[in-house]
């Protein structure tokens, strides 16, 4: 089963190694998780999953300029998935994992 984690950004917080912990679990029950990341983030804090990652920003910026193509880019992604989890505590990478799921009803 393909699972698709939404995020916000990769930092290292609680959050985040909570997901982390989540996609090696199920990666060792044999599910394929992969993370989609709505923006990259600068600073050194990001973590590197296991697992594949697509960014919706590839580049470092702001993402409120390039919030449509990203949301395009999420829903493809979600589309592809058997199941979307808003993984993000707050923010952009919750609403929009949420809206992803429901719109293709995942």
């Amino acid at each position: 089963m393909k699972l698709l984690v939404v995020e916000g950004a990769l930092r290292e917080n609680g959050g985040m190694r909570m997901a982390l912990s989540l996609s090696d679990r199920w990666r060792r029950r044999g599910e394929e998780p992969s993370y989609f990341v709505l923006q990259k983030v600068a600073d050194e804090s990001e973590v590197r999953p296991a697992v594949p990652v697509t960014y919706g920003q590839p580049s470092v910026g702001r993402l409120r300029w390039s919030l449509p193509l990203v949301f395009a880019r999420l829903l493809r992604a979600g589309r592809r998935a058997d199941i979307v989890i808003g993984a993000s505590e707050t923010g952009f990478g919750l609403l929009l994992g949420l809206l992803t799921a429901r719109l293709v009803l995942r």
